[in-house]
């Protein structure tokens, strides 16, 4: 569900394993030969009830806003699932059915019809025969379709497969529906893999030409096999729509731009997803502007009532551009104005009385000219105190009066196909009482205790924490009721296995500006045990830092880091910290003791990354301490200098695992997702963003922009740099794009163990 299926794989063999899993888009029905019947479950998704059809999931991941549903309209039948996506900074979200056993080596064909408002995403992610699991694009960039289409595309699955499911992804604001999905084994094998890049060059405007009105933007494009469409960009952001045909042009509305210098690029891609960027060429806009900006209030939602800190957001635009938008309640500026977008700024509602208010936006272009917002009334209401627990009974000690088998405030849901029994426990974490869940025989569906729903702040900050025993993978999501009354779900992490003991599962959530109540629960969704006790959601403050610091950091010493990002990272006078698997070390395609010794003297920190890259929650006391101790004393020996920074396989961890970490360790790196302030760090879970090769370097400054605006440290995770990669992959040229951006906003680039010690010193 998150990063925890990332799969190590053999590390040398992973590229090639993992490019055999590439697909060859679009080929023919029949291809290879005679198709054998469906092998998904419920391929209409017709059958179940609750959140889930039966035999079928769904993920999410990121810091964004998406509401599952499984009830629309079909293109075959009553029934079809669906994805809205109505707020988005990172992350992804898919519907995906349950893993079926792979022919090893097998070619599949899948197909499925859709319609979607934004381009998406196909994933396959497969099991192998070491329980180890990759999620692997196959096809990317897919067109939006009004009416249903269907998406037909063939791919093999690697001689190690087990088993294997495809997932169709969003990572945007926007719709995607898909039914009628389709899953045939085929003979023979996939054809050979298209890796060879287009080529394509700007050929208006011509470079230092000033231009006014609209503008032609044209580009010339070449592939090896054949271009697929060419995509404008000025300035980084795109410009209509991608051209699919030759001659490739778009019209550029200059009014639209500041009365400045801009830049445009063209982006070439082919049938096989392979892209190439241009070089930019430099034009200047003049135009004479008298014409207004718009500007409209988007939070808080009129009416609605507000606690502790409320972000205030507005959408504004100019026939121009605009230069910034100054945010006002009751006629007071709040903050500073806001030069970029999106519009915000952050209201400490504490300095308002618990009465009704009224907040307007006022947006300013360049040539002067503002224009001010309707008003938006609402309500402060600061009577709930930061850190009070919302909910009820959350030790789980009152009996229920009319069900003995239940704690009061609470019930329990079952769906799908599975034998799930649930248990109200005479034993606990703390008192005498906790919950059971246990599947012995699973096929499809779910199984969890949740508490009645409990009215919260909307768009407020809560953390919640649960403490649990289990003995397989479960999830914790929350189930969020909207002021028109509506339901959206919310994917809030794994929770890892945690065979020898209680542990803690924490996280946070910002709930929706139009957000009424809530639950949340741990649900099991596969066979196995779990005991859960000690529920809190509680509202947070988040107390900033001094100043916003980042860390690059990087899993694993591919010799592709010292030939691609090492002299970037040189260019840009920045270093990171690197975390090496002891096993490793001199072993071929990876770095060598003098390349790793290079990068130590030029300032990168060296950390630990097991001696094996294990599952540590799975292992015991004096194999969890081996893997620990043994890691740092080999890595301290071989690189001369004491091992202070510790980040774990898969990002797994449970409270037994960091009591180890920390015997050894000054600091833990996980992979849970989320930003580190005053309020909620610790060197031991030191949260962090993932990107994927899918995610964009602007997604990634967009991360670094939202740590600048909140005073926090935000740790960047990166793998490979190469370009042709696979999931946990970026490109020299997004690491450049990344670094770049960094040096322009002088934001602070540290090494974990320099980061940490400076928050340390801000701690009370």
């Amino acid at each position: 569900m998150t990063l925890w299926k990332r799969n190590r794989s053999s590390r040398f063999l992973a590229v090639v394993s993992i490019v055999s899993l590439l697909a060859s888009i679009s080929q023919p029905i029949g291809v290879y030969g005679a198709t054998s019947d469906n092998l998904i479950s419920n391929p209409s998704v017709e059958v179940g009830t609750g959140a889930y059809p039966d035999s079928w999931s769904r993920e999410k991941s990121g810091n964004n806003v998406s509401v599952f549903y499984n009830k629309v309209a079909g293109q075959d039948g009553q029934r079809a699932v669906q994805i809205n996506v109505t707020s988005y900074s990172t992350g992804y979200s898919g519907w995906f059915f349950s893993p079926i056993s792979a022919d090893s080596g097998a070619s599949y064909q899948y197909s499925e019809y859709y319609t979607a408002t934004m381009k998406t995403n196909l994933f396959v992610r497969v099991t192998n025969t070491s329980g180890q699991t990759t999620t692997t694009a196959i096809q990317s960039n897919i067109p939006t379709a009004s009416n249903w289409t269907q998406l037909l595309v063939d791919f093999a699955v690697p001689a190690d497969a087990k088993s294997f499911t495809v997932i169709h992804r969003t990572n945007s604001i926007g719709t995607l529906t898909t039914d009628n999905f389709s899953l045939t084994k085929k003979g023979g094998s996939a054809p050979p893999i298209d890796t060879v890049l287009p080529t394509v060059s700007v050929t208006a405007p011509t470079a230092g030409s000033t231009v006014s009105g609209t503008q032609t933007l044209s580009a010339n494009a070449s592939d090896n096999v054949g271009v697929a469409g060419v995509q404008f960009l000025v300035d980084g952001t795109a410009v209509g729509s991608e051209d699919l045909t030759s001659p490739y042009s778009v019209s550029l509305d200059t009014k639209t731009l500041t009365n400045a210098a801009h830049t445009v690029t063209a982006r070439a891609r082919d049938a096989a997803g392979n892209t190439a960027t241009s070089a930019g060429i430099s034009f200047t806009v003049n135009n004479t502007d008298t014409v207004l900006p718009t500007v409209s209030v988007t939070a808080p939602t009129a009416g609605s009532t507000v606690s502790g800190t409320q972000t205030l957001s507005a959408n504004a635009s100019d026939n121009v551009g605009v230069a910034g938008v100054q945010f006002l309640v009751d006629g007071t500026a709040v903050g500073s104005e806001d030069l970029t977008s999106p519009y915000s700024v952050s209201l400490d509602t504490k300095t308002l009385t618990n009465a009704a208010h009224t907040v307007t936006a006022r947006a300013r272009d360049a040539a002067g000219n503002t224009a001010t917002s309707a008003g938006i009334s609402f309500t402060v209401n600061n009577s709930a105190a930061s850190g009070t627990n919302i909910i009820p009974n959350p030790s789980l000690e009152t009996v229920s009066p009319t069900n003995n088998a239940l704690p009061l405030s609470w019930s329990k849901v079952k769906s799908g196909t599975n034998n799930a029994s649930f248990t109200y426990l005479n034993t606990g974490h703390t008192g005498t009482r906790s919950l059971q869940t246990k599947i012995t025989s699973f096929t499809s569906g779910v199984a969890y205790y949740q508490f009645d729903n409990q009215l919260v702040a909307a768009g407020k900050t809560y953390e919640y924490s649960v403490k649990y025993k289990a003995d397989t993978y479960t999830e914790a999501d929350a189930e969020i009721t909207l002021a028109d009354g509506t339901v959206q779900y919310q994917y809030l992490g794994v929770v890892y296995p945690s065979p020898s003991g209680w542990s803690t599962f924490t996280t946070r959530l910002t709930l929706p500006i139009n957000a009424k109540s809530v639950t949340a629960y741990v649900l099991l969704y596969s066979a196995g045990t779990l005991v859960t006790d000690d529920y809190s959601l509680t509202p947070v403050t988040i107390v900033p830092l001094q100043q916003p610091i980042v860390t690059l950091t990087f899993d694993d010493f591919f010799t592709s880091f010292y030939d691609n990002a090492f002299p970037l990272f040189k260019k840009y006078g920045m270093t990171g910290t690197m975390y090496l698997v002891t096993s490793d070390l001199d072993q071929p395609g990876l770095m060598t003791s003098s390349q790793l010794h290079e990068i130590q003297s030029y300032g990168f920190e060296i950390g630990s990354h097991t001696v094996t890259h294990p599952h540590l929650p799975l292992l015991t006391p004096a194999d969890l301490d081996a893997e620990l101790l043994n890691s740092k004393n080999t890595l301290s020996k071989y690189m001369g200098t004491s091992i202070d920074s510790f980040a774990s396989p898969y990002g797994e961890y449970t409270d037994e695992v960091l009591t180890h970490i920390a015997k050894y360790y000054s600091s833990h790196r996980s992979v849970d997702v989320g930003y580190n302030t005053k309020d909620n760090f610790t060197p031991y879970n030191i949260k962090a963003m993932s990107p994927t090769v899918a995610t964009t370097p602007e997604e990634v400054l967009a991360w670094v922009d939202e740590a600048i605006r909140n005073k926090a440290l935000v740790s960047i995770v990166y793998h490979d740099i190469v370009n042709n990669g696979t999931t946990w992959s970026n490109t020299p040229a997004h690491l450049e794009t990344v670094l770049a951006g960094l040096k322009a906003r002088g934001v602070r680039v540290e090494t974990t163990r320099q980061a940490v010690a400076e928050v340390q010193q801000q701690m009370p």
